[in-house]
């Protein structure tokens, strides 16, 4: 659809309020240098004054900023000195609200997971000398907001009617991650960070709280369509609790995204947001013709470049109901489960309850064939299986190629074999030359553990599947359930993640990838999971992004994610 140029002056000329603008004092670079931090998981700390943030502003039509600390925070072990530094950077943006308060508000840090110590600091800060609301990070130290020991100060917030924007931070276990922590990771623990309030009720017991949540909220949107089938109470109770969460933009403006989102939510409670330092102020004209492009009614823009934030910032009364939200259709699966029953007595020598497995059942199969317009492709499905001994698991999963090619053989042309490769073996080598070798098998899964390293990945497997002319699927160990209460299932975009920051991925190109069980979330994190094709663990790949940004107009990192199969 085209936009003449008066509309795109139009949209240009919006005004704009940001909900995640961050300062980056040089006393509080000074004060983490001491104790050894000198970036946030290998991002390097922006040079910032506020003189630069007023010019991004202005250049921008940006009314007002609500300014916040980033991560990682202020609390790094010692209780005394996460107060004092929480107490001095609140004391920092409360100048630059009182010199500028057309322009700046505030968000204050608190040190948790000193609650004593943040519960003074909130009275201090918010109720005294009025910051706007509170900054928390989605995790210190491995707590997550939804921790028991913080409902005295949720209690507090709940009373106040507290406005709470929840932002990434880098988990304990994501903490050597590198630029996988920025560009994949973060935006999961944003989530994480609203499945712990759900799942400690705190949505229930705290009505009153407006929540903003980073990035669109991570994955969010994506999880709570499996949700409902997982537990149709707690689906339930998270579309209630929507009327009081909010989300910002930054970084999360694909119109697949945005439109997983608006599955979700509506467009009164999506608000403009920049991240500006962290983000630089290029990104500004991305995000903002992104933003344009998605809502072409300047009514919908204003409501997210400023009205909905002036909104949530200024009443005192209660929010206004959300629109009904139509459920989405479930996407349709693309591959399958089906055990030979020839391994019945195998299985049940493992000690595995029989009763759970999805047996091979030729008629059901046949009927699917018939009315289904994709091909079946069936893999291996045993959970229980890589709990057991490895050489168990080796012997297993060739037994397992081999009955499921005889089978495929039997009942040509009505379904696809993949050959199950256990990634973690040290036999997956053997493994993957016997698929290449057995003309029945027509595609091979990959299963990663969901803590895989991609460095224990050896060059002959990756040499191996360069070489391939079949599918490969990615496939988590363990599938049952929603990934809300099952992480395993997150292996799967965590591997294309792993594949790209490594370099790894400019070897397998040429593949065609299926990624299972993974309800989307690699869909909307194309834009940063994307980058991380250039953004090497090696090095920034600028001249290849120039090349493919300016000449191609295609970035291949997102080609690759985007010609993935999935469900």
């Amino acid at each position: 659809m085209s936009v003449n140029k008066d509309e795109c002056m139009t949209k240009l000329k919006i005004n704009k309020w940001d909900v995640q603008h961050h300062v980056v004092p040089e006393f509080y670079v000074s004060e983490l240098k001491k104790i050894g931090i000198t970036d946030a998981a290998g991002v390097p700390f922006p040079k910032w004054t506020y003189k630069k943030s007023l010019k991004v502003m202005n250049a921008w039509n940006i009314n007002k900023s609500i300014l916040s600390l980033s991560l990682p925070g202020v609390h790094f072990g010692d209780d005394k000195k996460a107060c004092l530094l929480a107490s001095k950077t609140n004391d920092w943006i409360l100048d630059l609200m009182q010199s500028h308060p057309e322009r700046f508000g505030g968000f204050a840090s608190l040190p948790l997971p000193d609650v004593d110590g943040s519960l003074i600091e909130y009275q201090r800060s918010i109720v005294e000398r009025g910051m706007n609301g509170v900054i928390l990070m989605s995790n210190v130290g491995g707590i997550y907001p939804g921790n028991a020991s913080y409902r005295p100060l949720f209690e507090k917030f709940d009373r106040d009617r507290t406005i709470v924007f929840i932002h990434p931070n880098t988990s304990p276990e994501t903490k050597d991650c590198g630029l996988l922590n920025p560009f994949y990771f973060w935006f999961l623990d944003t989530t994480k960070a609203l499945l712990s309030l759900l799942n400690s009720g705190f949505h229930r017991d705290y009505p009153n709280i407006r929540y903003i949540f980073a990035h669109g909220g991570g994955a969010l949107a994506r999880f709570s369509q499996e949700l409902e089938e997982a537990d149709p109470i707690l689906a339930s109770e998270l579309r209630e609790w929507r009327q009081q969460i909010f989300f910002d933009t930054a970084k999360f403006v694909n119109n697949e995204a945005l439109s997983s989102l608006l599955d979700f939510t509506d467009d009164t409670h999506i608000m403009f947001s920049s991240d500006f330092p962290w983000a630089s102020a290029s990104k500004m004209r991305y995000w903002t013709s992104r933003l344009n492009e998605n809502f072409m009614n300047n009514v919908t823009l204003e409501r997210i470049y400023f009205k909905n934030a002036k909104n949530l910032f200024s009443k005192e009364d209660g929010l206004e109901p959300l629109n009904k939200i139509d459920l989405v259709e479930k996407r349709k699966p693309v591959h399958m489960h089906a055990m030979p029953v020839t391994l019945k007595d195998e299985i049940e020598s493992l000690a595995i309850d029989i009763s759970k497995v999805n047996w091979f059942d030729f008629e059901q199969l046949e009927n699917k064939f018939l009315k289904e317009d994709y091909p079946l492709r069936i893999t291996l499905d045993l959970p229980e299986l890589w709990d057991k001994e490895q050489s168990l698991i080796d012997k297993f999963i060739s037994q397992y190629n081999r009955e499921i090619g005889i089978l495929s053989e039997k009942h040509k042309n009505i379904f696809q074999a993949f050959g199950a490769i256990d990634l973690a073996s040290s036999g997956c080598i053997s493994q993957i030359e016997s698929c290449i070798l057995n003309s029945n098998i027509e595609g091979l899964c990959l299963f990663p553990p969901d803590d895989y390293d991609i460095k224990n990945l050896k060059p002959q497997v990756i040499n191996l599947l360069s070489s391939l002319v079949i599918p490969v699927m990615i496939h988590p160990r363990d599938s049952r359930g929603t990934i809300i209460f099952n992480e395993n299932k997150l292996a799967v975009p965590k591997f294309m993640a792993q594949i790209m920051y490594s370099g790894e991925i400019d070897k397998l190109t040429n593949l065609s990838f299926i990624l299972t069980h993974t309800s989307g979330i690699h869909r909307d994190l194309i834009d940063s999971m994307g980058m991380l094709f250039y953004l090497r663990k090696d090095g920034w790949k600028m001249v290849r992004f120039i090349f493919d940004y300016f000449f191609r107009r295609k970035l291949k990192g997102e080609a690759i994610l985007n010609d993935a199969i999935w469900d």
